[in-house]
This record gives structure tokens, sequence and C-alpha cells, in this order.
């Protein structure tokens, strides 16, 4: 998703829920395929520090409260 002045935003939704679950490679207790979640957080973490994409996690409670709120602007 384009963010607008040249930057990219991610939603990873249940893709990530945590900064944690990127940074520390943590994977949720239930999922699919661990090797394949692997592979998802390698791709997001890779758009994150790479292309510099903000990246918004689908249930990162301090990133959530750290957010403004609309009509201020997110990024």
């Amino acid at each position: 998703m384009r963010a607008g002045k040249g930057r990219d935003l991610v939603c990873a939704a249940d893709a990530c829920y945590t900064r944690e679950n990127m940074d520390r490679d943590v994977l949720p207790k239930i999922l699919w395929n661990p090797s394949i979640m692997r592979d998802s957080l390698a791709t997001l973490r890779k758009l994150r520090d790479s292309a510099g994409a903000t990246m918004f996690y689908g249930h990162d409670p301090e990133q959530w409260a750290a957010t403004p709120r609309a009509p201020a602007a997110v990024i």
C-alpha cells in the first residue's frame, strides 16, 4: 500500500502479530506451518528494513497505543 510521500505502508494484519514476532522471529503458538511463517516474517522484515516500509503489526498493543487517531495522519 502506498503511504504517499514516496513511502510504503504494510498492513501485516495476522501475517505478523507484533514487532517482537518479527524482530526476534517469535512464532505464535497456533499456526499452520512454521517454515512458511518464518519465510513470511523474513519477507516482511525485508520490506521494513531494506525497503524502508512502515509496518503495521496486527496485534501490537504498544504500536497501536502510539498510533495517531483519525483525522491525524498516521505517517
